[in-house]
């Protein structure tokens, strides 16, 4: 997904419409202050990159407010491979390799992996 552009007159226009401030402290900006434009609900966690969900934010809130986003998306996609059954496929193959891994002969675990792949 491609995030949209702005130019200058947009960006001044949406920072009049924010009134200058920050949607997280609620600190006003003051003139030529930096500021980004901010996606409340992240795109990583399905969010819209369309104007109903962009927010001014200053430079001081937007790295915890994006670390937060980042750390809901693992969790998340974590909770996704649970639901799956993927993890524990990949426990009964790490079990049944080490398994192999010690009775077979193989040279490398990564071996075993592969035969215990090639059995399930």
């Amino acid at each position: 997904m491609t995030r949209k552009g702005m130019t200058d007159i947009q960006r001044a226009q949406f920072f009049n419409d924010k009134n200058g401030t920050c949607y997280l402290c609620k600190r006003k900006l003051r003139p030529g202050e930096y500021w980004q434009r901010e996606h409340p609900k992240a795109l990583c966690l399905k969010g819209k990159d369309t104007p109903d969900n962009w927010e001014l934010v200053c430079l001081t809130c937007h790295p915890p407010k994006t670390a937060n986003d980042l750390a809901m998306k693992a969790k998340a996609d974590s909770q996704a491979v649970k639901h799956t059954g993927v993890a524990r496929r990949r426990k009964r193959v790490d079990a049944l390799a080490r398994e192999l891994y010690g009775q077979d002969g193989f040279s490398t675990f990564r071996e075993a992996q592969e035969e215990a792949e090639r059995r399930l």
